[in-house]
């Protein structure tokens, strides 16, 4: 039905642009006259059936094997999945028996049904689910993994709603109702769009890729004195190497190469070298940006907190960078050069050049 009623493609732009004034007057439209509670009944009746679907589903997916095999302390997190399942049947089956749903009839019953206890274990499946997906990384993340933990978001989050939407509170229902409505519609006009489904899951891998990169570049970032001292040791062992690294490219340039040898060559040399400096735990100061600029985005990215606050995090972060970064460059300036001359000298009086290829073979070098 809601296909046949929204069949355009604009329709999610206009949709998005309803003002919450005018959502609250279509809720109020939707109330139904006490003569149609059959009608209100067997819709509640399918979105508990919804719940418990929901809820058995978020158990099999927090259980599953393969989530188990990448993160093995999921054991230590299983019992709140299975709570969740316990909680979702109680209520249920207390709801359904207080409102009488099963006679077709919707009565309001003396005493409220309290969700509280449901939303609880629903929240608490969310926490877990945030911190798999800041240690998941760890140990590594496919495809298959990424998607499944996209489907338990999905359903929780969708649990939530349902839950909401026939609670007995009249605010949190109301709006649980306006955002199953727009999440109909969106689902709808999206459901056969090979282009969104294409554009979904680029976002989707892209996002994994960025996060991994921000927690890659913390890695790049010190805040105190001992963290400075192990980058400038680090960026020392980087600026020894790169002294030898350019000393190869300065012999491969009296190479007779043609030019695509010669940018292979030197491609080589670089790419060894920095593959190299990454296995001795070096670190090149230009190399840095790359990584730290997925932490600040990723911090720019971050809803959580106050505006104030989130500056104030962005401020120090970019205080820290720069500190840490100055820190890089001097440790591979204050090795590479001296470094690079030495090894210019020992060439010098090894071969016996010439003093303009001495001079040459030091600038180059520097």
């Amino acid at each position: 039905m809601v296909g046949y009623l929204f069949d355009k493609r604009y329709d999610e732009r206009w949709l998005a642009n309803i003002k919450k004034d005018k959502w609250d007057e279509l809720v109020e439209l939707l109330k139904v006259d006490e003569q149609h509670l059959n009608l209100v009944a067997t819709a509640k009746n399918s979105i508990l059936n919804a719940i418990i679907i929901l809820s058995y589903r978020i158990s099999g997916i927090g259980l599953h094997p393969d989530l188990m095999e990448f993160y093995p302390q999921m054991l230590n997190y299983s019992a709140s999945f299975v709570a969740q399942n316990q909680e979702a049947v109680l209520y249920v089956n207390q709801y359904r028996e207080a409102h009488e749903l099963d006679t077709l009839t919707d009565i309001t019953p003396e005493k409220a049904v309290d969700p509280a206890p449901l939303l609880v274990m629903i929240e608490q499946c969310e926490d877990i689910v945030a911190t798999i997906r800041k240690r998941i990384y760890k140990t590594g993340i496919s495809i298959r993994l990424t998607n499944m933990m996209l489907r338990l978001d999905q359903s929780l989050q969708r649990m939530r709603i349902l839950t909401e939407l026939v609670a007995d509170n009249y605010d949190k229902r109301d709006q649980a109702l306006i955002e199953l409505i727009q999440a109909l519609i969106t689902t709808a006009s999206r459901r056969y769009s090979i282009g969104y489904l294409i554009d979904n899951n680029t976002k989707l891998l892209s996002r994994k890729v960025t996060e991994n990169a921000s927690r890659v570049g913390e890695h790049y970032i010190s805040t105190d004195k001992s963290g400075y001292q192990k980058m400038f040791k680090k960026a020392s062992i980087g600026g020894f190497i790169i002294a030898f690294m350019a000393t190869l490219k300065i012999l491969a340039y009296n190479l007779a190469l043609a030019p695509m040898g010669r940018a292979f060559v030197n491609s080589m040399i670089y790419g060894l070298g920095f593959v190299f400096i990454h296995i001795v735990h070096g670190t090149v100061a230009t190399k840095q940006p790359a990584m730290t600029a997925a932490a600040i985005a990723s911090t720019i990215s971050d809803g959580s907190g106050k505006k104030s606050h989130q500056l104030n995090k962005l401020s120090e972060l970019v205080v820290d960078i720069l500190r840490t970064q100055f820190v890089a460059i001097m440790g591979n300036i204050m090795l590479a050069i001296p470094v690079a001359l030495i090894i210019s000298f020992a060439w010098l009086q090894y071969t016996g050049a010439r003093d303009d290829q001495y001079r040459q073979g030091c600038t180059l070098t520097a």
